[in-house]
C-alpha cells in the first residue's frame, strides 16, 4: 500500500480533537504529520528516515506557508469527509514526508512512529507513540 496523501478539502477536526498552535517551518498542508524542530521551535513534516523528524507530535489541522501560524491536532480524533482509512487498521509514519501508511507496510530501516487506529473509514483515533524502534 502506498502512503496516504492527505486531501485538505476532506480533513476535519473530530469531536475530541485537542489542538495547539505554532509556526510552520516549511509549507504544510492540513492532514500532514508534523514534528517540532527543537533547533528552530517550528513545525516541520515528519518522516520515518530520521530520528529527529520521526518524533511525530500531531497532524496539521490547517494549511500554512513557511513561517506562518499553524494549528496542530495532538490527540483525539480526526475525520475525513470521504472514506480515507481502512477501519480497524493501525497506521504509522511513512517514508514520504508528512504522510502515514498502514503498519503492515513498514520496511527494513523504517523508524516506527505509530500514529493511531482507524475507527471507521472516516474517523481516525490519534494514539501517537514514537517507539524509537527501527525495523530490522
Amino acid at each position: 500500500m502506498a502512503a496516504l496523501t492527505p486531501v485538505t478539502a476532506d480533513f476535519r477536526l473530530g469531536d475530541t480533537s485537542a489542538v495547539t498552535t505554532g509556526t510552520a517551518g516549511v509549507a504544510i498542508t492540513a492532514g500532514q504529520l508534523v514534528y517540532l524542530d527543537s533547533a528552530t521551535a517550528k513545525y516541520k513534516l515528519a518522516i520515518n528516515t530520521s530520528a529527529a523528524a520521526a518524533a511525530v507530535v500531531g497532524v496539521a489541522a490547517t494549511t500554512a506557508a513557511t513561517d506562518k501560524k499553524i494549528a496542530i491536532v495532538t490527540s483525539g480524533t480526526i475525520e475525513s469527509a470521504n472514506a480515507y482509512w481502512t477501519a480497524g487498521q493501525t497506521y504509522v509514519l511513512d517514508q514520504v514526508a508528512g504522510q502515514m501508511q498502514n503498519a503492515a507496510d513498514v520496511i527494513t530501516a523504517d523508524l516506527v512512529s505509530v500514529i493511531g487506529v482507524a475507527s471507521t473509514t472516516q474517523i481516525f483515533k490519534l494514539s501517537i507513540d514514537n517507539t524509537g524502534f527501527i525495523v530490522p
